[in-house]
């Protein structure tokens, strides 16, 4: 008993570990452009790594650039701007903005978007690490952690889950299963820091001419 107590203490070291270099390549940066494939109504069954797998007409590809609690955010049907203080949600299919100004525990059109920057930085603050294996996926070997969420996050998301490549210490993919029971997965296509400039400032001119800004902040 005392030595499967001592083993899983290691183990959970280990992995706080693994999370805390990641979490510091991804704050030292001044901004990340991250491009994904994002499954945002996965079932149980779903693939985590294997997007072959995954729904091709339920599968969404999207850019996050990211900067602090700034964020941009580019799919399909959507663009959403959050610039640290409202979140401007742009619908092309009607030119029309929503300006919203969201609370902690609030969640972004996307719950998993809500608050990105709190699924790749500050987990130590954040959550509490509940189980811990290694995968592979085509050859690669992956920490497979699982999160258990606490404080306001308890109030959206019931697991969270991250799969790190143990060669590059890089985010391969994120599962959340949210406590209205959605499960969402993302198998990350690249990170990389960039330097950015005017993409977290809201410019109405920037947008399409007829477009219209609805204030929902009250």
């Amino acid at each position: 008993m005392l030595m499967a107590v001592l083993l899983r203490a290691q183990t959970t070291e280990q992995a706080w570990k693994l999370l805390d270099e990641l979490s510091a390549a991804y704050t030292e940066a001044s901004a990340l452009d991250i491009r994904f494939l994002f499954l945002p109504d996965a079932p149980e069954h779903a693939a985590y790594m294997d997007t072959t797998r995954w729904d091709a007409a339920e599968t969404i590809t999207g850019q996050l650039l990211l900067q602090g609690d700034k964020f941009r955010l580019y799919l399909p049907d959507m663009d959403i701007l959050y610039d640290g203080d409202k979140m401007y949600q742009f619908l092309p299919e009607v030119l029309e903005i929503n300006m919203t100004q969201p609370k902690d525990t609030d969640g972004a059109p996307y719950g998993l978007f809500a608050r990105p920057r709190q699924l790749l930085s500050g987990y130590r603050r954040n959550f509490e690490v509940s189980s811990v294996k290694t995968v592979r996926h085509q050859g690669v070997a992956l920490t497979e952690i699982r999160l258990s969420p606490q404080h306001q996050l308890q109030q959206t998301y019931r697991t969270v889950t991250l799969w790190i490549d143990n060669r590059t210490r890089h985010l391969a993919a994120l599962r959340t299963e949210q406590v209205d029971d959605v499960v969402s997965l993302i198998a990350l296509r690249s990170i990389q820091p960039v330097e950015i400039q005017d993409v977290f400032e809201f410019q109405l001119s920037k947008y399409p001419q007829g477009t219209e800004l609805i204030d929902m902040t009250f």
